[in-house]
């Protein structure tokens, strides 16, 4: 019964190994470096261009992360690296769809002005039994080691730092390095510019975001401060282009000394807008509902009006994306204008 056991548990144990390192094997990292202020813009061009490499994954497999970005800072610099997996498409996961989902990513972010590089770790060796546990840089961006790092280290995360403590600081800065990357993409790259277009073209809706703004209403007989809140949905038709509607409330109150009583204003309105990296220009037109009492209060104003805003690269307290400045000429009987200045929501 032994002898019989033994015999059975060998062949199924290296079956198991063979092929535990065979998975293994098709584990690589990506290896990128930035500015700090641009290292989320670096991350995010390195996410689309990994949808398209066939240097590791091909056929019916693709590039697929599978933990997030460990970074270190280093002066002005950053150095971050994501360890990718081969995985199987499907329908939901193939290149075309992952593609188009991390270029519109890409095109939200700033563009990138300083220097950068991005870079993949070493092939996989031929023979399977040789897994890598820690990522290697590339020869073009990498200068070799006097002392090599020891790869036994269990621990990837303290072992990628102290590599990038050691190779990364010795490149020159600013200098951009995408050849090693651009090589990769040779049999994936369109033929033409089709594709490209299709991808630009795609649009998107946000219907939950907001505004709030403090605004100053001045006119012949004065000026008038009020808080304003509206809802804002937004249509991306294209990048840098989008269309916003606005529904909005305000309680306006009169101007001292004046026998007028305080009124509800409802608005609605529309702009078109156009993105310069993270500066938002807008410009349009739409109505103002005064509902009060005597002459003042019981006016259906047009107005048109134009605004400028700034988008962070982050969300700040997880639902603000913005701040924004719009100037408003109302079409009412005093010659209103108003100044608004508030934030933009996005949850």
């Amino acid at each position: 019964m032994m002898k019989y056991f033994n015999f059975k548990l060998i062949p199924v144990f290296f079956s198991l190994m063979l092929t535990f390192n065979l998975f293994a094997s098709e584990r690589f990292f990506v290896n990128i470096r930035g500015s700090k202020a641009q290292i989320e813009s670096v991350k995010k061009r390195s996410e689309y261009r990994m949808t398209k490499n066939v240097d590791f994954c091909r056929g019916v497999k693709m590039p697929k992360p599978i933990s997030g970005w460990r970074c270190q800072g280093r002066g002005e610099q950053a150095f971050c690296s994501q360890e990718y997996e081969c995985h199987f498409v499907d329908k939901k996961f193939n290149r075309k769809n992952e593609s188009l989902r991390t270029y519109r990513a890409m095109k939200t972010m700033p563009a990138i002005t300083a220097g950068y590089s991005i870079a993949l770790s070493a092939k996989p060796q031929a023979v399977p039994n040789q897994l890598k546990t820690k990522p290697v840089a590339a020869k073009q961006v990498l200068k070799p080691v006097a002392t090599p790092v020891p790869v036994s280290t269990p621990n990837v995360e303290e072992d990628l730092l102290a590599e990038f403590e050691e190779v990364m600081p010795k490149e020159k800065p600013q200098e951009v390095k995408d050849d090693f990357f651009e090589e990769s993409f040779a049999e994936e790259k369109p033929t033409s510019e089709k594709n490209e277009v299709s991808e630009s073209s795609a649009s998107t809706w946000n219907w939950l975001r907001f505004d709030g703004y403090f605004t100053q209403t001045s006119d012949e007989a004065g000026s008038q401060s009020a808080l304003e809140a509206g809802w804002r949905p937004r249509w991306n038709f294209n990048p840098r282009w989008s269309l916003e509607a606005r529904l909005g409330m305000s309680q306006r109150t009169p101007v001292a000394g004046s026998e007028e009583e305080a009124f509800s204003v409802l608005e609605t309105g529309a702009w078109l807008g156009r993105r310069f990296g993270n500066w938002n220009l807008s410009g349009g037109f739409g109505r103002q509902s005064w509902g009060g009492e005597g002459v003042i209060g019981s006016q259906t104003p047009t107005f048109y009006s134009f605004g400028v805003a700034y988008y962070w690269s982050d969300i700040k307290l997880h639902v603000v994306e913005a701040i924004e400045f719009q100037y408003l000429s109302l079409s009412d009987e005093g010659g209103s204008s108003a100044m608004r200045l508030g934030f933009l929501i996005n949850f």
